[in-house]
């Protein structure tokens, strides 16, 4: 019987991976429950997928939002309502928008690419093979 081979050096990216997924995941999940939704308007299109929300918080100051990359399929227009995500209690923390890959996009990326490279590892592929 052929001893099964496995990839270590994919393993230890995965797990790095996996690292970081953890890191960044606990810090959006923190400031996912410790936010607030209000609603903005688009105010500057930077491009189809990427714009400018502005924004007024609790106590009637304005504040902007940036979406950080594509944060969604649908492009932008001038004047649309969104729901902007913000801290109150931190305003220091950058308001985000409310949308399913402008608050978790990163994470989503590092999970699939974690899988592959664990795949790699358990098959004894290299991951430019995968």
């Amino acid at each position: 019987m052929k001893a099964r081979r496995f990839n270590f050096v994919a393993f230890a990216f995965a797990g790095f991976l996996i690292y970081l997924l953890t890191l960044f995941g606990g810090m959006h999940w923190q400031f996912y429950n410790a936010s607030m939704l209000a609603q903005g308007r688009i105010v500057h299109v930077y491009s189809p997928h990427k714009a400018l929300a502005e924004f007024v918080v609790n106590n009637g100051e304005r504040d902007v939002a940036y979406s950080l990359f594509v944060s969604r399929l649908q492009a932008f227009a001038l004047g649309e309502a969104v729901e902007v995500r913000y801290d109150p209690k931190a305003p220091d923390v950058k308001p985000e928008l409310n949308d399913v890959l402008n608050l978790w996009g990163l994470e989503l990326i590092l999970g699939v690419v974690a899988i592959a490279a664990m795949y790699a590892g358990i098959s004894g592929r290299s991951i430019k093979r995968i």
